[in-house]
């Protein structure tokens, strides 16, 4: 394996260990995902357990989803990682995460709103729902495209209907920052509407709002 792949393999193990630490996932659920050279992909293995999981699980596959590297199977969820990146040549890397609040949003097919500045213009604005699709088919990578068409900005996550979330980034701490402010948008947009209505932004970023 090439010391570049390496590198990558390893960044996209502690971006996952990351994920599982900061809450967004639980056991072995959502999946991590980034570009490594030739037209290679790094991307989680499935059904392992992030506190057992070392650099070395992490699987390299070609384009086409064969495995080159890696002694596991790779997730279930890779015909979306691949589509997506196939797909938008500007994203480095795929985060998907199950987290709580942002689930709740997926769970009731509604986009999160943008109600914290920071946040939202990291995140891209709101995030939109992509419509139902089979999780583990290439259907789930058509379906974000989707979203991302009909949102007409810049969006950098996308909420899985009754599923979880995506989120895209140029590299892996991009793509992490990502869920985790979709995330937080989410919890104050949950929160906020406990005490009244939650002020909707619109921050000038394109998309944002």
């Amino acid at each position: 394996m090439r010391d570049e792949d390496v590198a990558i393999r390893d960044a996209v193990w502690r971006t996952a260990r990351a994920m599982h630490r900061e809450g967004l996932v639980r056991l072995s659920e959502g999946n991590v995902s980034a570009r490594c050279g030739g037209g290679r992909v790094a991307v989680t293995p499935t059904s392992l357990p992030y506190a057992d999981m070392v650099g070395e699980d992490i699987v390299i596959v070609e384009a086409d989803g064969r495995p080159v590297a890696g002694g596991r199977r790779p997730t279930s969820e890779l015909p979306m990682h691949l589509g997506l990146l196939a797909a938008l040549p500007e994203v480095g890397a795929v985060v998907h995460t199950h987290s709580p609040y942002a689930v709740a949003f997926a769970a009731c097919a509604r986009p999160i709103p943008a109600v914290i500045a920071g946040e939202a213009a990291v995140v891209g604005g709101e995030v939109p729902v992509a419509r139902l699709a089979a999780p583990g088919s290439p259907d789930m990578a058509t379906a974000v495209l989707e979203a991302l068409h009909a949102a007409k900005g810049r969006r950098r996550a996308i909420l899985l209907q009754s599923h979880g979330l995506v989120a895209l980034g140029a590299g892996l701490d991009e793509a992490l920052a990502v869920a985790l402010y979709a995330e937080q948008m989410a919890q104050t947009a949950a929160l906020a509407r406990l005490v009244g209505t939650p002020i909707t932004l619109d921050l000038g970023v394109p998309g944002a709002g």
